[in-house]
């Protein structure tokens, strides 16, 4: 029998709010940069060491966070988590000293990594088992049209000479309407039992492996937004006017094309292979940037169009792979806790990434990308046997407790 909660209605409120929070958060990433240094008065240096800390907070908050879903309900928690980030962006609307800025950063990257963990374990709630990787695509296309109606106005409103404190009540606002939203939401019973609230999930050895190669493939994130246009600047021929066509052309591959590869990841077979094509094209990608800084206009244009091309499908790849991994693999009762463990490495790619591109990659030219394209091959080519082996045994099992007996059985130690 279908429980009740797994309603077509449910799951669209859920993509509705979810539009709602990404429109106010293009509000924010149109002025973050502009904002922290003139409003708050950061150098650009103090920018990215503050970021830095956010990601830090992020990676080692999330799973104590997230185990909440498990514990309570995903729904309460991913209201309460929207709830924080609109007290936190009210915050810097009128509060603007470094310290309080700081922490206000902190708790807004700390729900963001959370949320999308608890996010995902509501979606595998409402949705069928076999939608779940489509339903997770349709979440990712409205957040891509979210950030584009948000980052839109807000550009506009900046250039008519308003202040910053709109934007950002207008972000805190779209939060809470995503609460509101959220909160309409069937419940669902919490998964964990009192034995798994004890310790953390441990993944086996594969799983781990798994994890840190999702990092290297979130790379992808930090070459669009910073290696990319970098390079273009510093070492190709191309105009500088063609970063924005460049950005134009990922998003609107993005929303056309997430919902339809994610389709054709409809097995946990599938997505091994799908993570494996990302990771060679991924790679197609650095050697076509690498390749782009040695033509002329024309031909660096070309190039650099064929990269994006290139990193938008290796990106739509490694998403989908992604989700349908690690709904595969979540046990069914922590399931929030593992989708953030799992995340880690993408919020350890956030955190290195960016020192990474642009003292390694950016500092050693065209050498630095096709390393970075040998890089991408090796996480593609360990894929599939880590894949087969983590299905096998994903999460290691718990440790005995200390005070347990250890009889002799069989002549082997074993414990009670």
């Amino acid at each position: 029998m279908v429980p009740d909660y797994l309603t077509p209605a449910a799951a669209t409120r859920l993509l509705v709010s979810s539009l709602i929070d990404w429109t106010g958060t293009g509000f924010y990433l149109a002025i973050s940069a502009i904002f922290l240094t003139r409003a708050v008065g950061m150098t650009s240096a103090e920018v990215g060491i503050s970021l830095a800390l956010v990601g830090l907070v992020a990676f080692g908050g999330s799973i104590p966070v997230a185990r909440l879903g498990d514990r309570f309900g995903d729904r309460a928690v991913l209201r309460a988590l929207h709830v924080v980030r609109a007290a936190a962006f009210a915050a810097l609307a009128v509060l603007h000293p470094i310290p309080v800025v700081l922490v206000a950063l902190s708790l807004i990257g700390l729900a963001d990594q959370a949320a999308a963990s608890v996010t995902q374990a509501l979606a595998g709630e409402l949705v069928d088992a076999e939608e779940r990787v489509p339903f997770m695509a349709r979440l990712r296309t409205v957040t891509n049209i979210g950030i584009t109606l948000g980052t839109v106005p807000a550009g506009l409103v900046l250039a008519g000479g308003a202040g910053f404190a709109l934007l950002l009540a207008a972000n805190a606002a779209s939060y809470l309407l995503a609460a509101a939203i959220v909160a309409t939401l069937p419940r669902a019973q919490p998964r964990r039992t009192p034995q798994s609230r004890r310790t953390l999930l441990r993944p086996a050895a594969p799983t781990t492996a798994l994890i840190a190669i999702d990092g290297v493939m979130s790379m992808w994130n930090v070459v669009l937004n910073i290696g990319l246009p970098l390079w273009v600047l510093q070492a190709t021929a191309a105009s500088p006017a063609i970063v924005a066509v460049l950005y134009g052309t990922n998003t609107v591959l993005a929303v056309l094309l997430q919902t339809r590869v994610s389709r054709r990841v409809g097995s946990y077979a599938l997505a091994a292979r799908a993570q494996w094509l990302a990771g060679l094209l991924l790679a197609v990608c650095c050697i076509a940037l690498a390749a782009a800084a040695s033509g002329g206009r024309a031909a660096s244009t070309a190039v650099l169009l064929l990269a994006v091309a290139c990193l938008t499908l290796g990106e739509l790849l490694k998403a989908s792979a992604s989700w349908q991994i690690t709904f595969t693999l979540a046990p069914a009762d922590r399931s929030a806790e593992f989708f953030a463990t799992y995340g880690l490495g993408r919020v350890a790619s956030q955190v290195c990434g960016p020192v990474l591109i642009t003292a390694v990659v950016l500092a050693l030219g065209a050498p630095g990308w096709l390393l970075l394209a040998v890089v991408f091959l090796t996480a593609a080519v360990a894929t599939p046997p880590l894949a087969r082996r983590a299905r096998i045994r994903p999460i290691s099992p718990p440790r005995p407790p200390r005070d347990a007996g250890v009889p002799i059985v069989a002549g082997a130690w074993m414990p009670l």
